[in-house]
Order: structure tokens, then C-alpha cells, then sequence
């Protein structure tokens, strides 16, 4: 089950200071709700902000004014060392470009994030099988992401976001680096992901296709949120 994640007049700014006023807003005082269990799209240009507003939500960034928080936890002012167990242990991440470890196998990639938690080697067995089944690659356990698809790279990196039942699941552009076909694959399996978990999802996405495979929708414009209406 997901848990809500809530900006509260969040900006992030990239060089220089807001007392000095010089440096590249990415997020400009940014309140958002995102309900536990919602699937949200997170849609802009490039650099519209979408990816660090993700990011920051995430704990890989911080921002430079306001809080954030995940459930009853606010992430804005802990350490890094906090930072990383929270990552670790609440988050699933999904990238781009997979961000798989070329030297293990892909048996080996989706059960990392159990490794660092140091999960029983019994039930880590049990539930990496049991993903690897759910994202259709079980006959390619043995194989390593040379010899993959794209598209098997990025169920890969889905098992691997998954596998330790996070309650937020973060996927950036999950479908950029893919054709629409394999794609459409992707977005179907985050969706099936989402309906059986019920995990928080958040999305970030230029494609409106893409967008659609959410409950709703925040558009993001030179670091400021709009927000469309749900989905019956």
C-alpha cells in the first residue's frame, strides 16, 4: 500500500542563492497532495522542473526552501545517511536509461534491493522468483543486460523498484529510451503494478499517451504546477 507524498512551498534553485537572486529556479514555490495510492503523471518540457520535482520527492535532491514529506515523515531535513535508508527502504526508483549494474545477472539486479536491506536469503529467494514471473523474464534469470532488449531492460529495472514492496514507486520517463510498441508494454505493466500494489506512483512524462496510463495529471511550466482533474 502507498503511502501520500506532500510538497509544502517547495523551490529548488540550481546555482547562486534567493537572497542574491541569481541561479536557474527549477521549482518555484510548489504545494502538491499526492494522495497514498494515487498514479500520478507528472508532465513538461524539458526542464520544465518535472524531473526535480520527482527527484526531490524522491530524496535523490533537496530543496532549497520548504518541506517535504513522505507519509507522517518529513525527508526535507535529514541527513544524508537517514536520506539513503529512506530510499533504500521506501522508495522504488525507475530511470530512463534502466541504471541496471552491467556486471550481475538479471536475477542478481532485481534482488539488490533486498541485499542492502539484508533480507532472510529464504523469503529474498522466494520473492525475487516470484518477480521475476511477474515481469515476464524468469526464463532470462541467468542473462545480463548486454543481452537484453530495452524493453526487458526496463522490466528489469521495474522488478528491481519493486521487489521490496516499497510503498512510492518513482519512474522517470520510463518510456523515453523506448519504441511506442515496447513502451506501451512498460506503461501497462506500471499500470498492472499499480492496480494489484496499490503503491504511490508518480510518473514524470513529456507524452500525453504516457500521461494517460495515470489517475491524473500535474503540469509543470518553468517551475510552477497546474493540476487536472482526476479521473472517474
Amino acid at each position: 500500500m502507498g503511502i501520500p507524498i506532500h510538497f509544502e512551498n517547495v523551490s529548488h534553485r540550481y546555482g547562486g542563492s534567493e537572497d542574491e537572486g541569481v541561479g536557474v529556479v527549477a521549482l518555484d514555490d510548489v504545494s502538491l497532495e499526492l494522495e497514498a495510492g494515487s498514479f500520478t503523471a507528472i508532465m513538461g518540457a524539458s526542464g520544465s522542473g518535472k524531473s526535480t520535482l520527482l527527484h526531490i520527492g524522491g530524496a535523490i535532491d533537496r530543496a532549497t526552501a520548504g518541506r517535504v514529506l513522505l507519509g507522517d515523515v518529513e525527508i526535507s531535513r535529514m541527513t544524508d545517511a537517514a536520506l539513503t535508508l529512506v530510499r533504500r527502504e521506501r522508495i522504488g526508483f525507475v530511470f530512463q536509461f534502466f541504471n541496471l549494474i552491467p556486471t550481475l545477472t538479471v536475477r542478481e539486479n532485481v534482488r539488490f534491493p533486498l541485499d542492502l536491506l539484508g533480507t532472510d536469503p529464504k523469503a529474498r529467494a522466494a520473492r525475487v522468483e516470484e518477480v521475476l514471473q511477474r515481469i515476464g523474464l524468469a526464463h532470462r534469470a541467468k542473462h545480463y543486460p548486454s543481452e537484453l532488449s530495452g524493453g526487458e531492460m526496463q522490466r528489469v529495472a521495474i522488478g528491481r523498484a519493486i521487489v521490496h514492496r516499497p510503498p512510492v514507486v518513482l519512474a522517470d520517463e520510463p518510456t523515453g529510451n523506448l519504441d511506442s510498441r515496447t513502451g506501451e508494454t512498460i506503461l501497462e505493466l506500471l499500470r498492472e503494478i499499480h492496480r494489484l500494489d496499490q503503491p504511490t506512483i508518480v510518473m514524470a512524462t513529456h507524452s500525453d499517451h504516457a500521461a494517460s496510463f495515470a489517475s491524473s495529471t500535474v503540469r509543470v511550466t518553468d517551475g510552477r504546477i497546474s493540476r487536472e482533474a482526476r479521473k472517474p
